[in-house]
């Protein structure tokens, strides 16, 4: 054999060689995955047997693609339990079939239309299978059930498969007009009103859907909503049926310096000054300059449309005209440490303290240290946060607001550093710290483990939720929680277990008795 016939031949066999143990590495490396996945599968169905059912159910229950054979499992666990229903009944991950609805009719929350009685309750309360934007909607399906809906819920739903031929078939059932729907809007609860048919976006509309149910729609949801074919005709047709308030905020007029000059007279117009979508320029603003709301007591004035041509010039131009509280917080000004200098003695600084758009930066800050507002200046995310910056002033700080700030560089030494001025509560809270769960264990007391328990930011595993078992307010437990997918056997094991578990308790003695690791 030739020099070069032993060398190739050399090289294929080292070659070889070496792809033999890639292929064994390979199948080690996914041997040892499938167990850790096993592992932390078998931990989470421990977890899950312990927590109060309550709990364990709201992870199930957003967590996993639930079947029939699964809702089985879940109805034989509890038959009574109205609470498993409702989180059923709004959720996204079901296997949605006719048949699974047919099978669990009795059981679903439908959707009952909020009202007075349940003003102490959260929109979950009353929302229900109605809602729901995940069911297999069709005409038979909702024609099947047409006594159960919540049909204010279907009237707004986005899912419905929309024709002019369901609207006509359903025509008695919809909710043309207004209905009260309850909201969330941060820590407050607020009602909101809805306008159900009139001001879903979803549906085919045209000209001949809205002349075919002239005297059905609720006409402010039509002047509010944005998905109408709008046109100058469209509007002109319909001028004295529109309710010119909401058409003047809408922004998908098809605006235009004539269509503002056509209807001079109906426009709102502090509406008119707060939409972003007119055609602005200096020469319309001068043209209208009797007609803006320019100082509105801060609804819907001109100074806080982000929308204009702003320019120092521009400012300078109508300096009488503004409210400088809304010029103080509107984010779309030229600004710059000479805009801030020169109208010194007019800004609003408890606005302008709270404004991300500033050039912000250290000399800013020390330069206006006696004008800032400390308190909201507190609240800024775009402060060029540093230790060092929170340390020089930290006498001044709001420390309530400090401890809400995602934009600190958020440490456990920080936090070790000013560990007596941290509001906890609002610290237990907040998203952007470097959750683990030894930081968590190294402040355990300080914590507010209600709030703590709502925080979708912790590292959620079977191990942190082992260690504080006594400390958690399952009730409060997120719903961001990742377990991974389990088996039928899995659901029904826990399922099995957890029928006899007390509710609610956050003291769950013996809480590690049998965990199998």
């Amino acid at each position: 054999m030739s020099k070069d016939g032993m060398t190739e031949k050399s090289l294929v066999t080292t070659n070889s060689g070496r792809s033999l143990q890639v292929q064994i590495a390979g199948k080690q490396l996914s041997i040892a995955a499938q167990l850790d996945d096993d592992i932390l599968r078998q931990r989470w169905v421990a977890v899950l047997k312990k927590i109060p059912r309550y709990a364990a159910v709201e992870v199930l229950s957003n967590g996993q693609s639930i079947d029939q054979k699964l809702l089985e499992a879940f109805e034989k666990a509890d038959k009574t339990n109205w609470i498993l229903w409702r989180k059923l009944s709004i959720s996204s991950t079901l296997l949605w079939s006719p048949e699974l609805i047919e099978r669990f009719v009795s059981r679903w929350e439908w959707g009952r239309k909020p009202g007075d009685k349940w003003r102490n309750a959260r929109e979950t309360d009353v929302e229900g299978l109605s809602s729901n934007t995940a069911l297999p909607w069709s005409a038979e399906l909702i024609d099947r059930y047409i006594n159960r809906w919540g049909w204010h819920w279907l009237s707004s739903s986005s899912a419905l498969p929309w024709s002019p031929e369901l609207i006509e078939r359903f025509v008695d059932r919809w909710e043309w007009k207004e209905w009260t729907r309850w909201g969330a809007f941060e820590e407050w609860e607020e009602w909101k009103s809805m306008d159900g048919l009139s001001s879903n976006e979803a549906l085919p509309w045209s000209i001949e859907l809205i002349e075919r149910y002239i005297d059905r729609w609720c006409w402010y949801g039509l002047s509010r909503n944005t998905a109408l074919p709008w046109s100058p005709e469209l509007i002109d047709r319909y001028a004295d049926r529109w309710q010119w308030v909401h058409l003047s905020r809408n922004t998908a007029l098809p605006w235009s310096p004539e269509l503002i000059d056509r209807y001079a007279d109906r426009w709102q117009w502090g509406h008119l000054s707060r939409n972003t979508a007119l055609p602005w320029s200096p020469e319309l603003i001068e043209r209208y300059i009797n007609c803006w709301k320019w100082d509105n007591s801060g609804m819907n004035s001109l100074s806080e449309n982000t929308a204009l041509p702003w320019s120092a010039e521009l400012i300078e131009r109508y300096i009488d005209h503004w409210r400088w509280d809304d010029l103080s917080r509107n984010t779309a000004l030229p600004w710059s440490p000479e805009l801030i200098e020169r109208y010194i003695d007019r800004w609003r600084w408890d606005n302008l303290s709270r404004n991300t758009a500033l050039p912000w930066s250290s000399e800013l800050i020390e330069r206006y240290a006696n004008r800032f507002k400390w308190h909201d200046i507190s609240r800024n995310i775009t402060l060029p946060w540093s230790p060092e910056l929170i340390e020089r002033h930290v006498n001044r700080w709001s420390w309530v607001w400090l401890s809400k700030n995602t934009s600190l560089p958020w440490s456990p030494e920080l936090i070790d550093k000013f560990v007596d001025r941290w509001d906890w509560r609002w610290l237990s809270k907040n998203t952007a710290l470097p959750w683990s769960l030894e930081l968590i264990e190294k402040f355990v007391d300080r914590w507010d483990w209600r709030l703590l328990s709502t925080n979708t930011a912790l590292p959620w595993s079977p191990e942190l939720i082992e260690k504080f078992a006594g400390r958690w307010h399952w009730r409060n437990i997120p719903r961001n929680i990742t377990v991974p997918r389990l088996s039928h056997t899995d659901i029904e094991n826990i399922m099995g277990a957890i029928k006899d578990t007390p509710t609610p308790s956050s003291d769950l003695d013996g809480f590690d008795d049998d965990i199998p690791f």
